[in-house]
């Protein structure tokens, strides 16, 4: 049915007419064809943009899938324990429970993921002697093993050992060029 009102107007045209672009039959002159025109127009032009944002959101999506973030992120759990209920002692048990699994390749105790957006904020001073540099800092707990499961590459300096107490951390690349590093 919907296609029966455009046939029925399209039959009613002489083709040797409507190729001479003449409005009616019985006249010779050429018809202004302005609105016809700007709408032929009008569509190539909205279905270049419609194309042109496919392309430009498919290469955004191959993009954010395939970028190296810097670390492993593949075959790796996450297991978050109660904020309340942290302690210590609970999480050393948990953790040699988890280590006796056969499957299980290594096991770090820290505060999330690096991808993760939980952070703990602190403020940052260094003094070089010259001047001194307070920042805002995120800061993500880890221990030993965080470096090792994540394959994060150090650009500098060693990784945190078990004795380090808190005076020992990392730093990213951003946090050391802020420094002056």
């Amino acid at each position: 049915m919907s296609g029966l009102y455009p046939a029925l107007i399209l039959s009613g045209y002489n083709p040797a007419l409507v190729l001479k672009n003449q409005a009616q039959s019985n006249s010779s002159k050429t018809r202004n064809a302005w609105l016809r025109k700007s709408l032929t127009v009008s569509q190539f032009v909205i279905a270049q943009f419609f194309i042109m944002a496919t392309v430009l959101v498919s290469k955004q999506i191959y993009y954010a899938l395939h970028k190296d973030l810097g670390f492993k992120k593949d075959a790796i759990v996450y297991i978050q324990t109660p904020y309340k209920t942290r302690d210590l002692n609970k999480n050393n048990v948990l953790a040699n429970k988890l280590r006796s699994i056969p499957q299980v390749e290594m096991i770090s105790r820290g505060s999330a993921a690096p991808s993760s957006n939980n952070t703990n904020t602190t403020e940052g001073v260094y003094i070089d002697g010259k001047k001194e540099i307070k920042t805002g800092v995120e800061v993500k707990n880890g221990d030993e093993n965080y470096i090792k499961i994540y394959n994060i590459k150090l650009l500098a300096g060693r990784n945190i050992q078990k004795s380090d107490t808190a005076t020992g951390f990392l730093i990213n690349n951003k946090y050391a060029k802020i420094l002056g590093f």
